[in-house]
């Protein structure tokens, strides 16, 4: 069971360990001291810019602390394309472009599997990582807005 705590600081630790959170209780003057320790996921949201601790926490076996990630700004230069989820093809961004020209046959391997069976879920496998491979070929880098045609 989870509890969600507002009544709490978080501060710098001291010696082993990184942040500490202090939790006050009905008495006053005796608050209740967590400490914690960093961990990579931690670690690597905090590392991001204008990232940090919120002044909050979630209770429970795995102590979490909150941080906070300003979104980032919008481009305001850049290429803007629709997309098309199509049957044959994944992803279509422009009339004579095709992202994904396989996704027919994953889909149908996907859909002739029995449901709660070990091959489908070898074939959902497979199709995630289609999907994901078909989005790293974006060039996002380059794009200020990506809309979806209906």
């Amino acid at each position: 069971m989870a509890v969600l705590c507002h009544g709490v600081r978080v501060e710098p630790g001291r010696g082993r360990f990184d942040p500490v959170v202090r939790l006050s209780t009905l008495r006053p003057g005796e608050p209740i001291t967590v400490p914690t320790r960093k961990n990579r996921v931690l670690n690597t949201r905090l590392a991001k810019p204008g990232a940090r601790l919120i002044q909050g926490c979630t209770l429970s076996k795995k102590g979490f602390v909150w941080v906070e990630v300003p979104e980032p700004k919008a481009r305001q230069s850049g290429d803007v394309i629709g997309v098309d989820v199509g049957i044959n093809k994944l992803i279509a961004p422009g009339e004579e472009q095709a992202i994904g020209k396989d996704w027919r046959q994953i889909s149908v391997r996907v859909r002739r599997r029995h449901a709660a069976s070990t091959g489908k879920r070898r074939a959902l496998l497979a199709c995630d990582h289609f999907i994901k491979h078909a989005a790293k070929q974006w060039p996002w880098d380059r794009l200020s807005a990506v809309g979806s045609k209906t």
